[in-house]
Parts: structure tokens; sequence; C-alpha cells
């Protein structure tokens, strides 16, 4: 009879679904084990039992499916070499969704060309939303266990289909991987992240937000599905800058766990004219609200913020002020400076964190600055940033 199961299980093979095949085996099993009872034939009963417990993890493994999503906005010389990075994956089942956010250049029609009869690419081409907008939607449309984010102009690396067959296994709810910088088409070493090995979730994460900016970024990332849709996580479509970490910060609110993977799993290529080497002072609002999704996340842990804890956040706060006065130093005259200045720094919520700032933590430099902003000089710091930065 064994012989006969197995002869049943090879016929269907070639013709059947394995769902299919164990529905037939246990239907064939029940008259099986009705006419062996009586024989007390336990071992032919155990041999069925493994054959399906096999079969069952079997499918558990192989049915695992990747979504792969990129939004992609005028990057017709760089969708050509993502998608074939992609495209060298064999390992896994996957589906890869690329939004075109409306595109003016030849994107789309490389897009098409490029994905030409591939069954596992999925192209969409929308009205300009911007990149939150065109994630949310591939969202929508994704079937996958797992989500993977990339953008138009990185790529995966030739050992991305290994390193994600054997992570896609793991349950962790969020899993980071590490990139390879490239800087004028030159690849650098492996970017390494801190070692969170024999941390708690808790410690990990505050580990991670505090010491860290691998948190900033949706890409490189393994998220899982369902935690996204369960909880209608989507990215803030009105934010231009910041949208990637306070996405990744509220998943991580509905997560118990994570993983660094220190293996390369893309390249990631640094570029100047990214959205965040153009911000200026006007990305403040945006940031706000990462940093409230910082607090929001340590509290859902019931973290205590210390002082301390939050004189970091709000040091990192205003890093970024100090950041981004600089590039608008850069970018606009003296007038215009000095008005961006008063229509920004002004904000109540901003003036709260810089306010709180204690002197004694902080540099010459970001001491004079905050002298300034403290007490209004807003013409005299545009005219300083003008001359000596």
């Amino acid at each position: 009879m064994a012989l006969l199961l197995a002869n049943i299980d090879n016929c269907f093979a070639k013709q059947s679904k394995k769902i299919y095949r164990i529905v037939i085996l246990a239907v064939v099993g029940y008259f099986w084990y009705q006419a062996f009872t009586r024989l007390q034939c336990n071992s032919s009963i155990l041999f069925l039992l493994e054959l399906i417990e096999k079969l069952y993890f079997d499918i558990e493994e192989k049915t695992m499916k990747l979504s792969i999503i990129i939004p992609v906005y005028n990057a017709e010389n760089d969708i050509g070499r993502c998608v074939e990075s992609i495209k060298t994956i064999n390992e896994i089942d996957y589906e890869c969704i690329i939004i075109d956010d409306g595109s003016t250049d030849n994107t789309w029609l490389k897009l098409k060309k490029y994905t030409e009869n591939i069954p596992q690419f999925i192209i969409k081409h929308i009205t300009n939303g911007g990149v939150s907008n065109a994630r949310n939607i591939a969202l929508n449309l994704s079937s996958g266990d797992k989500i993977l984010f990339l953008d138009a102009d990185d790529y995966l690396l030739s050992d991305a289909g290994n390193i994600l067959k054997k992570n896609m296994a793991f349950d962790d709810d969020l899993i980071i991987f590490t990139h390879k910088n490239v800087v004028n088409g030159q690849i650098k070493e492996n970017y390494i992240y801190p070692n969170i090995l024999g941390l708690s979730y808790t410690e990990a994460l505050i580990k991670l937000t505090i010491e860290n900016q691998c948190l900033n970024n949706c890409w490189g990332k393994l998220f899982k599905s369902d935690i996204i849709k369960n909880n209608k996580i989507r990215f803030d479509s009105q934010m231009k800058i910041g949208e990637d970490a306070k996405f990744v910060l509220e998943y991580l609110q509905e997560s118990s766990s994570l993983k660094i993977c220190n293996l390369p799993l893309q390249a990631y290529i640094i570029n100047e004219e990214g959205a965040m080497r153009k911000a200026g002072l006007e990305a403040l609002g945006d940031e706000i609200k990462t940093y409230e999704a910082r607090i929001n996340t340590l509290r859902n842990l019931q973290v205590e913020i210390s002082d301390e804890l939050m004189q970091v956040l709000n040091l990192t706060y205003y890093n970024k002020v100090i950041g981004y006065l600089i590039q608008d130093s850069h970018k606009f005259g003296v007038v215009k400076n000095y008005k961006n200045i008063c229509r920004y720094i002004e904000n109540k919520k901003i003036k709260e964190i810089l306010y709180k700032l204690p002197n004694k933590s902080l540099s010459f430099k970001q001491k004079l600055l905050l002298l300034f902003i403290k007490n209004r000089w807003y013409l005299l710091l545009a005219v300083m940033l003008k001359i000596f930065i």
C-alpha cells in the first residue's frame, strides 16, 4: 500500500499543485486507515502521516512570497539596471511592483521594454503624486508575505537572491540588511550597523533609534505584509522629507522582534540631487512628525524617556535644523534666507525643542547658532551663515 501511495503521489506531482496532492493523499489515507486498522499496521499509518507532513512543510517553505516595491520618477538612466538586478533572483517566489509616478522622460517606455512578458513584474503609470503615494499604491497591489522596498536608482547585489532566501525563513517582524554605498560609480565597503545580539527588542530599538540612522530608510528591510496591512500602516503623502522614518517607526510600534543581517543586499547610490540634499528649512515640519514618531515608538514600548534620552532626541533634531540652515544659506541670498528663518523657526513646536537644549552639551558652533535663534536675531543669523559658513 505504501508503494501504491507513492505511485499516486508521483502521478499527481506531474499534473497538480501540491495542495491538491495532500487532499488526495488524505482521502486515500482515510480508506487505507479503515482497511488496515484491524490489521494494526501502525508502520503504514506512520508512513502516510510522515509523507503528508513532509509535503505540508515543503509547501510552507516554497509558497513564501516576496513583494518588491519600487517607486520611480524620471529614472530613464537607472531603471534598467535596477530591473535587471531583480531578474537575477531565481531562489525565491517574488513579484515586483513598479509605480511610475508620472515620469516626463522615457522611464515608462523603458519600463515596458525591460519587463515585457515577465509575469513577476507589475508596472503601473499614475499621475504624479509623490513617492509616498506611489509606494502606498504598490502596497495596495501587493500580494506577498514579505515586503522589500527599493529605490529606482539603486540595485540588488549579485548574492541578493541567496540572502533573501535564507532570511525569508526567519519569523522576525523586521529584518534589516546592510548595503554598499556607491560614490561616483565606485562601490565602497559594506555599511555596518550596530551589534544588537543579546539585546531585548526594547534595548535594540533604543540603540538603533538613538545611536544610528538605519531606521530612517524603508529600503533594505524585510517587512511582514500582514503587520502593514492589518494595522493600516502607510506612508504620509503630505511629507516631503522623513516619510521613510515615520513609516518604519510606526511599523515598529506594531512589532515585537527585529534582526540585523550584516550582509549587503543592495548598492545604495549616493545621490547629490536627492530629496535630503535639496531640502531646506521647509522640511522642519516634516522632521517634527519623525521626531514625534520616535518618541511614540519608545513610549509604545513603555520605555521611560529620561531627561538624558530626551536631550539626545532634541539634539538630533537641532542638528537637522543646523543642516537645513546651512543648505539654505548656500541656495539663497541673505533676504530670502532671512524670510525662511522667520517663517519656519518661529514654529511653536520647533522653539519648544530648541529652548530645552542644555548649553553644556553643545559645541561652540551649536551654542552660537542657538544664541541667535533664542534671541530672534534672524537677520544677523542669515548674514553670518552667508559670510562664514
